[in-house]
C-alpha cells in the first residue's frame, strides 16, 4: 500500500510542475499580447522604391528598351541593356518591410529596410 501512496505523490508532484508550468505559459501570453495591444497602432508597412543615378551626369539609370511584350532588352548574352540615355523606363527596385512610427514623424526600422542595397550582390550588377 505504501507504492501506492508514493505513486499518488510523484503523480500530485507532475500535476503541481504542469499547472506551474501552464500559470508562466499563461503569463507569458498575456504579456505579448498586451505588447501587441499597446503596439500594434505604431507598425507600419514601408515601401521603399530605389533609382539609380550617374554621380557624374546626375541622369537617371534607364532600360536600354522595352520589348513588345514589355520586357527589358536584352543583349545576346541575355544580359539586361541599360542606358543613361533615351525614355525607356527607369531602373528601379522595390523593397517592403517593416517599421514602428516612434514620434515626430520619425519611423524606427532596420538597417536591411533603410538600405536595402546594403549587403545585397544583386544591387550590385546595374
Amino acid at each position: 500500500m505504501s507504492s501506492g501512496s508514493g505513486d499518488t505523490s510523484e503523480l500530485q508532484r507532475q500535476l503541481d510542475e504542469t499547472v506551474s508550468k501552464l500559470a508562466r505559459v499563461q503569463n507569458d501570453s498575456e504579456a505579448a499580447e498586451g505588447v501587441i495591444r499597446t503596439y500594434a497602432p505604431s507598425v507600419c508597412l514601408l515601401h521603399v522604391s530605389v533609382a539609380f543615378r550617374d554621380k557624374s551626369s546626375g541622369r537617371l539609370l534607364r532600360y536600354g528598351g522595352i520589348t513588345p511584350e514589355g520586357e527589358p532588352l536584352k543583349d545576346s548574352d541575355g544580359n539586361i541593356v541599360y542606358s543613361l540615355e533615351g525614355r525607356a523606363p527607369e531602373v528601379r527596385q522595390d523593397f517592403f518591410g517593416t517599421g514602428f512610427i516612434v514620434g515626430d514623424g520619425k519611423i524606427l526600422t532596420n538597417h536591411h529596410v533603410a538600405q536595402p542595397w546594403w549587403k545585397n550582390d544583386e544591387m550590385e550588377k546595374p
